[in-house]
């Protein structure tokens, strides 16, 4: 059992929190087409992609995603991150919800944004992951141009 992040890990934690970020704002242009009544809820966008750009990483770190070595990856990994980016959505949902009362930058978000926002996630963060995995797979293999 791992008890620290190594600096690969800790790149992950960043990445991961820039995709939650960057799939919240593509949630919010999935939804309000960018115009004017996407400009108007830039503060809700700015507000629910701060958080989850950090409860997102905050929640894959507590399901312990990053101690998986991406290398040899099998289903169960595959399954491990989708049950982590499923309970970081419903994280995010909650917060959300408990936050709009003292928070008003937090009200009036449709819940299709969180939706497609776990959906933009998912296929963001898995993405990421089959790249990492493409990558130390073939740094592992020997050149056999020679």
């Amino acid at each position: 059992m791992r008890g620290t992040i190594r600096g690969a890990d800790l790149v992950l934690v960043c990445l991961d929190g820039l995709i939650a970020f960057a799939s919240m704002a593509l949630s919010f242009m999935v939804r309000f087409d960018p115009g004017p009544v996407f400009r108007a809820y830039l503060p809700q966008l700015l507000a629910v992609g701060c958080i989850a750009a950090f409860l997102k990483p905050g929640i894959f770190l507590a399901t312990r995603i990053y101690a998986v070595y991406w290398r040899y990856v099998s289903p169960r990994e595959v399954f491990h991150l989708f049950s982590a980016t499923a309970t970081a959505s419903i994280a995010l949902a909650l917060a959300v919800m408990l936050l709009q009362s003292p928070f008003p930058s937090l009200r009036g978000i449709p819940l299709a944004i969180l939706l497609v926002d776990f959906l933009a996630s998912t296929l963001a963060v898995s993405s990421l992951r089959f790249i990492l995995h493409i990558r130390l797979s073939r740094g592992a293999q020997p050149d056999s141009r020679a």
